[in-house]
């Protein structure tokens, strides 16, 4: 063994247990900082929990999206989900929230489909 062109060009594919053990210790990173800096959020007793309301918009227009995903496929249903949160809930520009939507939906599906090679579930009208 030398240094070869194929050999430095050839493809090397993790081991099957790879990416959960990055997750794993990834959250026990994460969960570790959140643990050290816990004393500065304040405690439940001082935060206002006054915004029920907006969290049951959410909570419905999630739930409808999950009822729908199956049926109508991942890039109908996550437009319009966004377009839903940003529109009702927040409160925006229609043409804006349109575009803001179909750029998220677009980069996920992207990341998802041809990145990690996941597959997303069609929907009846064969759209992904």
């Amino acid at each position: 063994g030398g240094w070869t062109w194929a050999r430095l060009t050839r493809r090397v594919v993790p081991p099957a247990g790879f990416l959960p053990r990055i997750v794993a210790v990834l959250i026990i990173l994460f969960g570790g900082l959140l643990f050290l800096r816990a004393r500065e959020s304040p405690t439940f007793s001082e935060i206002a929990w006054d915004d029920g309301r907006h969290a049951l918009q959410v909570i419905v227009i999630t739930a409808v999206a999950v009822s729908l995903y199956v049926v109508l496929g991942f890039l109908i249903t996550m437009i319009l989900m966004m377009i839903a949160l940003t529109i009702v809930i927040e409160r925006k520009n229609v043409l804006r929230a349109a575009a803001y939507s179909a750029c998220v939906v677009v980069v996920t599906y992207i990341t998802f489909v041809h990145v990690l090679r996941a597959p997303l579930p069609p929907g009846v009208l064969g759209y992904y």
